[in-house]
């Protein structure tokens, strides 16, 4: 067995309201089990079990020759999307913007012509729902785009205030425009903020903690929340399934409670317009803070802490790196038990490996890749899948780039004669290791990682109890194999097996004699005797109760 004293101790910190049990160090024969977690809500409903793909619409497919994806690039993959098995597609920012990647936005209520207007848009969510797949709209409500009406309009109310001196009655008046954005008598000691200076010289202050085009809404303002509001419901009205809200740890940059106060907010109003609509959230500003969000919050937020970001103690890129599975399985049980049993029910995790802000998953070992694969897609909640990482499509963003561009390189269709390849980037070259191959070759080539995303998802699909059951931990810190016991409908459902390690390893502690080995995302040739499972390296093991 493998040194392990440091790395628990940090686990144990990490870990330390884990339920409790009992084991013994005299003999390998006794079941040790957590306690599975006792929900007043049943883990259920339409958002909670279902994987989500994302899409960045400039990068993904270009049916027209323009260079830049579009929605009918969209439309003309969903065969290939269905494939892998997708409730969701997540697509970035839409609206109109003076940014090629849209987070600044000049008009909610408009779609961008480029990718296909509101025509287009609304083409694409009825050819998906007609697959089976909701479309989830990028809602950026930190924060407009300087060039907006809406910031225009806020921007004259307050000169023209602070012109005549009345800044205060402007304040006390909940209607005035002026109070839509964090304008600022002083920017000193306040944070990022930015500054325009009038001919007249006048200056007026505005918030801008992400870039000096993208002004921050006042969100203690009620003007701007209705607003707000509105625009989800003018977009549920259009038959979106659900939205992603952008930076929900900046709506109140001095106050985390504020913050997930207002996702609370929106998520009430959400539901209250469309009950299974889809709701993530992006919080992310430090491990602790990320954990706490997800453990109060109405809203999913995505799980940072166990991305190929983070790569934390509990992320399956940590398990490969130690050949240790079990504070995986911990991390597992722990996240889904503390986001169930302390938001009602409504905040599911919701586990990623790469997306459009971080350097994507960097390895050429198609085992690792595959194992980190599984790890990852078969956990309870709502997994969602950057584009193209299922062809182990290459970007980091380097010490020389200004932009995220190189993390945002455009999809590979095909090896040669790629038709709907984007060239949105053509000025940032791909890395000299690109991938070389396309993704409707490599889905349908046996041992490829594509197909073997399509392996686990289908997996997942036909199985009820992974999608929504109650993950517990079983074994203790002796295992090598990430093991989780699953509970579903009151009694246990299964064991799910990882081995991350490039050795084959066996189960430390006994399971249940009974159970039924199902190898169908086995890598090699793992067994299951009286008891005790052996997995090849990188495989996965279920054993299902008889």
């Amino acid at each position: 067995m493998k040194t392990k004293s440091l790395t628990l101790l940090l686990l144990a910190g990490l870990l330390a309201s884990c339920a409790g049990s009992e084991t013994s160090s005299e003999s390998e024969d006794l079941s040790y089990d957590d306690v599975a977690p006792t929900l007043s809500v049943p883990y259920s409903g339409k958002c909670a079990n279902k994987p989500v793909y994302q899409i960045l619409v400039y990068s993904f497919a270009d049916s027209n020759g323009d260079g830049i994806g579009d929605f009918q690039g969209i439309i003309d993959h969903l065969d290939y999307l269905s494939s892998l098995n997708v409730g969701y597609l997540w697509l970035s920012p839409l609206h109109p913007s003076g940014t090629y990647h849209h987070y600044d936005v000049n008009d909610y209520y408009q779609i961008d012509e480029t990718y296909g207007g509101m025509q287009g848009f609304e083409s694409l969510i009825e050819a998906a729902s007609a697959k089976g797949i909701g479309i989830v709209m990028d809602m950026v409500f930190n924060h407009a785009s300087i060039d907006s009406s809406w910031f225009k309009a806020a921007y004259d109310s307050y000169f023209s205030h602070k012109r005549a001196g009345t800044i205060e009655e402007m304040r006390a008046d909940p209607s005035d425009i002026g109070n839509d954005f964090r304008f600022l008598e002083d920017p000193a000691g306040s944070g990022c903020k930015t500054e325009i200076v009038q001919k007249d010289g006048i200056t007026v202050y505005y918030e801008a903690n992400f870039d000096r085009r993208m002004p921050e809404f006042d969100l203690s303002s009620a003007s701007v929340k209705q607003k707000q509001k509105d625009i989800l419901k003018f977009y549920i009205d259009k038959g979106v399934a659900g939205f992603r809200f952008d930076g929900c740890r900046y709506f109140f940059q001095e106050s985390l409670e504020k913050s997930v106060s207002y996702m609370d907010e929106l998520a009430d109003f959400a539901r209250g317009e469309k009950e299974d609509v889809f709701l993530v959230g992006e919080y992310w500003n430090g491990i602790g803070q990320a954990i706490y969000a997800q453990a109060t919050s109405k809203m999913p937020i995505f799980n940072f802490p166990v991305s190929a970001a983070a790569n934390t103690i509990g992320s399956p890129m940590y398990s490969i790196r130690s050949g240790m599975g079990y504070p995986f399985a911990q991390t597992a049980y722990k996240t889904q038990k503390d986001a169930l049993t302390n938001s009602n029910g409504v905040a599911f995790p919701v586990y990623f490996l790469n997306n459009h802000d971080v350097d994507r998953y960097a390895t050429n070992k198609i085992e690792e890749a595959k194992a980190t694969a599984a790890g990852y897609l078969l956990t309870p909640g709502t997994p969602t899948i950057y584009y193209g990482e299922e062809i182990m499509l290459k970007g980091k963003r380097l010490s020389t780039d200004s932009t995220d561009a190189r993390r945002r390189l455009p999809m590979r269709w095909t090896a040669t004669g790629d038709t709907y390849r984007c060239q949105t980037f053509d000025y940032v070259s791909d890395p000299a290791d690109q991938i070389t191959t396309g993704a409707l070759e490599e889905i349908e080539r046996e041992g490829s990682l594509a197909s073997y995303y399509k392996q686990i998802l289908a997996f997942r699909a036909s199985h009820e109890e992974i999608r929504n059951g109650q993950f517990a931990t079983f074994g203790d810190d002796r295992e090598d194999i990430a093991i989780n016991r699953i509970v579903y409908q009151g009694k246990t459902a299964g064991y799910l097996l990882h081995n991350f390690d490039y050795d084959e390893h066996s189960t430390f502690v006994r399971l249940p004699a009974d159970l039924v080995a199902d190898r169908s995302l086995s890598l090699g040739e793992d067994r299951y005797e009286n008891g005790v499972a052996t997995l090849s390296p990188f495989s996965t093991l279920y054993l299902k109760a008889a």
